[in-house]
């Protein structure tokens, strides 16, 4: 006979587990995971697609360096994620394979140039891009609100 006690840690081992293997999935490249394969992961994690992109202890070095240049191209995750997935997905395999991952941790450390990621970053153009993009947007959403205002 089963005892309850002994049921509950199974579910809790099995659970303890499948979350372990999600991380697993999850400190690789996102692109190499199918469409299904991440949202499980990130399901199994409580977490969603904005997180992979976010600073977070769960995200590996080179997504945490990543999401720190998407904050300094001013480019919020949410809202670039719809428009932008594939992109990014291919910009995260790229800061994967970096060969100027010491230029950008010596740069987030002491920030000598404003500039310097346009300088160093093989995805700096792309930022700045879905900044601009996320800029005129914004534009034309103000410009559409006001012209629905009275007087």
């Amino acid at each position: 006979m089963v005892n309850p006690d002994d049921a509950t840690v199974v579910t809790q081992l099995k659970q303890g587990f499948q979350s372990w293997m999600s991380e697993r999935r999850l400190c690789g490249k996102i692109a190499d995971l199918s469409e299904q394969e991440l949202d499980r992961a990130l399901h199994d994690l409580g977490l969603t697609r904005r997180d992979l992109f976010t600073i977070s202890n769960r995200n590996p070095d080179h997504r945490n360096r990543m999401a720190k240049l998407l904050e300094h191209f001013e480019v919020d995750p949410e809202r670039a994620l719809p428009r932008y997935w594939g992109a990014l997905k291919d910009a995260e395999r790229v800061c994967a394979h970096c060969r100027n991952v010491k230029k950008c941790r010596a740069w987030f450390a002491w920030r000598l140039r404003k500039d310097a990621p346009r300088v160093f970053c093989p995805n700096a153009e792309f930022f700045d891009e879905i900044s601009a993009a996320c800029r005129r947007d914004d534009r034309v959403s103000q410009a559409m609100g006001s012209e629905g205002r009275g007087p």
